[in-house]
């Protein structure tokens, strides 16, 4: 690959990095008028508990509801990211905590809820700027507070062929 071509990859790379640094920016401060913008509108999103066919607006409006009250933080980390044009696919390890305030129907009887993870997400330039177009929730286990054991599952992953698919 050219230097410049080399250089021109890892610039779009920078841009998807902070597309998802805003992500969880914006989804723990509750911005979700900026939040929205972040997706394409024909977002496609699996392994979240909005269901699987929400347009962009019913998904966004429905984590905004979902999260009501819930106190958040959402850490992504160092991402594997393949470029293809327009077109972009990344893989990043997360983490999330929530807390929960009393009765909220989240939580399930509990206060606290830790998970680990990875985000699968496709990307694609739109009017210049990347965006999600693509968003999968892939859970490795969930931590429960007071001491329950973890809970496996979700949807399963494998991150090579993930990326290999693009």
């Amino acid at each position: 690959m050219p230097e410049t071509d080399a250089l021109a990859e890892l610039l779009e790379i920078a841009e998807i990095r902070k597309l998802k640094a805003r992500y969880c920016l914006y989804m723990d401060t509750k911005r979700w008028d900026l939040w929205r913008e972040l997706f394409t509108e024909d977002l496609r999103v699996e392994g979240t508990k909005q269901t699987p066919d929400a347009t962009r607006d019913t998904f966004v409006d429905g984590v905004a509801a979902s999260l009501d009250g819930v106190q958040t933080a959402h850490q992504v980390h160092e991402p594997i990211i393949a470029v293809a044009g327009d077109r972009a696919r990344g893989v990043w390890p997360m983490y999330d905590d929530l807390r929960f305030p009393d009765g909220h129907p989240w939580a399930e009887g509990y206060g606290r809820r830790v998970g680990y993870g990875h985000y699968e997400e496709e990307y694609r330039k739109d009017a210049g700027v990347w965006r999600i177009s693509v968003l999968r929730l892939v859970r490795l286990f969930v931590w429960r507070e007071p001491d329950h054991p973890p809970v496996t599952g979700g949807v399963p992953s494998d991150g090579a062929t993930w990326l290999a698919g693009l």
